[in-house]
């Protein structure tokens, strides 16, 4: 490959370097989070909200993509 056709860095279609570096920030975003906010301020949910989420989840992703 020619090194004039090389495509720039966070242009479209992304490649596989550009999507390691999403996970790597949101990996060390989240691990951040965990360690700095106090785990009593977001209660882990229960049966009954968590199974809640899900289903709202799962819909507001259908209708954003339809």
């Amino acid at each position: 490959m020619d090194k004039n056709n090389k495509k720039a860095l966070w242009t479209p279609p992304w490649g596989y370097s550009e999507g390691f570096f999403i996970s790597v920030g949101l990996f060390t975003v989240s691990l951040a989070l965990e360690f700095i906010v106090p785990f009593n301020y977001f209660p882990k949910p229960n049966f009954p909200l968590n199974f809640l989420y899900l289903i709202i989840l799962f819909f507001v992703t259908i209708l954003f993509f339809c």
